[in-house]
């Protein structure tokens, strides 16, 4: 047979049978080949099983050989592996051994940068870094957000110090030190330091309440200088305070020989500060708040008798400066001159007691209401709820009415007022008397008195006498009439007949001479009284007006 190239156009197949070649090549152009789960592609030996891995097994004694351009690489060698082995490559050669550590073990600085989590232990034994360079320091490094940083520095040359480039955290309880002192995390409000002496080369900032748990604050040389009770406080030696100012908020100060002002030295002349025996209360005494001279007297108080010039003095709310006196609100109410005191225009002067504001010796006892009607008043002019001042002529103008119980006009001229009635007269009882009623209710023929003549005091009246209707048809009557008595005085306060009374009428005006809208007016006497008296024709209503002249 002749042998002749097999070509396949598109794809060879086989279906459960085998494909032999025998002393021939498979080669594959810009292709793979893919055997169960191992693929060849090129130069590329991989498997396509998910996660799967790829097994090299020699037979027998044989070996799993690499090679590369320079260098031979054999799994397993003639040196079989055993624990603790390692992998070498020695210097010289081409075959991998597997040995056991050298005793010096690996080169620190053969340890290079490595990709993930390095751990050294040892399941006894200890591990020991020791950088043995003289002096040599020993450096912790990690990295902060992209930045190296020392965090840990064991200086050599310190005896090892440790100096942190950061916070230190304790998540034990307790620090010991190589003096066998410690500092112990007691509870979580408490950090104890358990030396009997604990010293400070510098100052000391206590940010919190410094608590002492005992009663003593001793100097350097163990004496004790301030010894605490609760909250009493007692200084054993001199207390010296650098600043100007002592604040005490404490209302009561002991002492046993008193409070002693030094001068500048001890030479100069001291003020000694000490209570005394009171009686009775205790007593307070009230220093100045202005800059001065307190006075003191060896003896009482009453030896004081002057204070030399003051150009102000307050007292209380008393303000007294220079020529005025006030409170300390307003300080100038009062101001004095060599011969006068005037009042400020916002003054109010307040007399408690009645009769205590005098002039002269003679005691003022109007009211201020009283007082103010002679405000603004204007001489022989009158004013409302203003005081009458005549002028210097004597008169009076534009007096509209006068309202008076008595009224006094010369010698024995008198004006008095009796409701709604007006009386002027002299001491022999001569007097002028008017009346003008409202409407008033009459009853047909019923006589009701309207005047009334004192026949004790009076001889006779001269009467003007006007009646006019309240109401339509205004009817009026007017009359005048002349009355006197006859008797003795005795005679006419007993019973008798109306002849001892004498009347003249005359003057006689009616507009309605004999119908409703008249009336009559008669005289009678009853006891020591003549009475003057209205008798209405018919139930009505007048307005009358009386004027009168006595006798």
């Amino acid at each position: 047979m002749t042998e002749v190239d097999f070509k396949v156009k598109k794809g060879l197949v086989s279906e459960n049978g085998d494909l032999t070649l025998q002393n021939g090549n498979i080669e594959l152009a810009n292709g793979h080949a893919d055997i169960d789960n191992i693929r060849i592609d090129g130069n590329t030996i991989s498997s396509q099983d998910t996660n799967g891995a790829i097994s090299l097994i020699p037979n027998g004694d044989g070996l799993v050989k690499i090679n590369t351009a320079d260098s031979e690489f054999y799994l397993p060698t003639s040196d079989s592996p055993t624990a603790g082995h390692v992998i070498t490559f020695p210097s010289s050669g081409k075959q991998t051994i597997w040995s056991a550590p050298t005793a010096g073990g690996v080169a620190a600085d053969d340890i290079t940068t490595g990709d993930n989590t390095v751990t050294i232990e040892t399941t006894s034994g200890n591990i020991t870094l020791d950088a043995q360079a003289t002096d040599a320091d020993m450096f912790f490094k990690v990295d902060d957000g992209g930045s190296s940083v020392t965090a840990l520095t064991l200086d050599g040359s310190d005896a090892g110090r440790g100096i942190f480039a950061g916070n230190v955290t304790v998540t034990g309880n307790e620090v010991a030190f190589g003096n066998s002192a410690t500092i112990v995390n007691t509870n979580a409000n408490l950090l104890t330091i358990t030396e009997a002496t604990t010293a400070f080369s510098a100052d000391v900032t206590v940010g919190g309440d410094l608590r002492i748990n005992g009663n003593d604050i001793k100097a350097s040389d163990g004496t004790t200088a301030i010894t605490l009770s609760g909250a009493n406080v007692s200084v054993a030696g001199n207390l010296t305070v650098t600043g100007t100012t002592t604040t005490n908020n404490v209302e009561t100060v002991s002492t046993t020989n008193g409070v002693i002002f030094e001068g500048s030295s001890s030479a100069d002349t001291e003020i000694t500060l000490k209570g005394g025996t009171v009686s009775g209360n205790d007593k307070t005494i009230l220093l100045p708040n202005e800059d001065g001279t307190v006075l003191t007297t060896a003896s009482t108080a009453s030896a004081l008798t002057s204070v030399g010039t003051l150009t102000a003095l307050t007292v209380d709310n008393i303000s007294i400066n220079g020529s005025t006196i006030g409170h300390t609100g307003d300080t100038d109410l009062i101001t004095l001159a060599s011969t006068s005191v005037a009042f400020a225009s916002n003054v109010n002067v307040n007399v408690a007691k009645a009769g205590g504001l005098q002039i002269d010796g003679t005691a003022i006892t109007a009211t201020a209401a009283e007082l103010n009607v002679l405000d603004n008043v204007t001489a022989g002019t009158v004013a409302a709820s203003l005081a009458l001042v005549v002028d210097s002529s004597k008169d009076i103008a534009t007096l509209n009415q006068l309202d008076s119980a008595t009224l006094k006009a010369g010698a024995g001229v008198a004006v008095a007022t009796g409701g709604d009635h007006i009386i002027i007269g002299d001491d022999d009882k001569t007097s002028i008397y008017s009346k003008t009623s409202a409407s008033t209710s009459f009853s047909a023929d019923t006589a009701t008195t309207i005047f009334t003549l004192a026949s004790g005091t009076n001889k006779g009246v001269k009467l003007l006498i006007h009646f006019k209707q309240f109401a339509s048809p205004y009817n009026v009557h007017m009359e005048e009439m002349l009355v006197t008595w006859g008797g003795s005085a005795s005679s006419n306060t007993s019973a008798g007949a109306d002849t001892d009374v004498h009347v003249v009428q005359y003057g006689l005006i009616r507009t309605d001479v004999s119908g409703a809208g008249s009336g009559t007016i008669t005289v009678a006497r009853s006891s020591a009284n003549i009475n003057v008296q209205w008798t209405s024709a018919a139930a009505e209503n007048w307005v009358y007006k009386i004027h009168a002249v006595k006798i």
